[in-house]
C-alpha cells in the first residue's frame, strides 16, 4: 500500500510523521483482522505513544551519559551487600531497638 502525499504531509503536520513506517502493515493488519475504523485508529496511536515513550528513555539514557542500561532484570539480587563501618562516621545505631544514638 503506497501513502498518498497529502496523508503523508497531514500527519507530519501532526507532528504524527513516526506513523509512517508502520501505516501500511497496520492497515494489511487491520483488514485481514477485520478492524474497525476506530479500533484501526486505536492500534495506530497506541503504536505512536509507544514509540514516543521508547524514543523518549533512549534521550534521556543519552542525556544522562550512562555507559550501559541497567535493568532490573540484569541485577543479582541475592549478591550479598555489605557497609564499611568507617562510612557510619562518628555517630553509631542500635540494630535491636532501631534506635541511633550519638556519641559526644
Amino acid at each position: 500500500m503506497e501513502i498518498p502525499p497529502d496523508l503523508v504531509r497531514r500527519l507530519k503536520r501532526l507532528r504524527l510523521g513516526g506513523l509512517l513506517p508502520t501505516l501500511p502493515d497496520r492497515a494489511a493488519h487491520a483488514r485481514q483482522a477485520k478492524l474497525s475504523p476506530v479500533e484501526f485508529l486505536e492500534l495506530l496511536l497506541q503504536d505512536e505513544i509507544d514509540r514516543r515513550t521508547s524514543q523518549s528513555l533512549q534521550q534521556r539514557l543519552a542525556a544522562a551519559g550512562f555507559e550501559e542500561e541497567v535493568t532490573p532484570e540484569s541485577i543479582t539480587w541475592d549478591t550479598p551487600v555489605t557497609v564499611a563501618t568507617t562510612a557510619l562516621g562518628s555517630g553509631s545505631c542500635s540494630a535491636s531497638t532501631g534506635s541511633a544514638s550519638r556519641r559526644t
